[in-house]
């Protein structure tokens, strides 16, 4: 059985719940115009794809460059500069 999500209650019905309103919202309360603002319930997505994965993460399918140092190489000419 899934669990009921409080993101599934109308925002009619969260103002009566909350007791900010002693009127018991009917079918007719529900039709009415909402803000632009409002904006169609979607569900919770945790642990459901697509999901962020680190750019080291084994199930990134990007590869990683793991070489995190350069070694020294001598210059060309053999010589190395002195420094005072």
């Amino acid at each position: 059985m899934k669990a009921k999500e409080i993101s599934t209650v109308p925002p009619e019905w969260s103002h009566w719940l909350n007791y900010m309103s002693d009127d018991i919202p009917t079918k007719g309360d529900m039709s009415g115009e909402r803000p632009m603002y409002f904006v169609t319930r979607e569900a919770f997505v945790t642990g459901d794809r697509p999901y962020m994965l680190p750019k080291g993460s084994w199930l990134n399918s990007e590869k990683r460059n793991w070489k995190k140092v350069s070694y020294w190489e001598p210059p060309k000419g053999g010589t190395v500069p002195k420094t005072n």
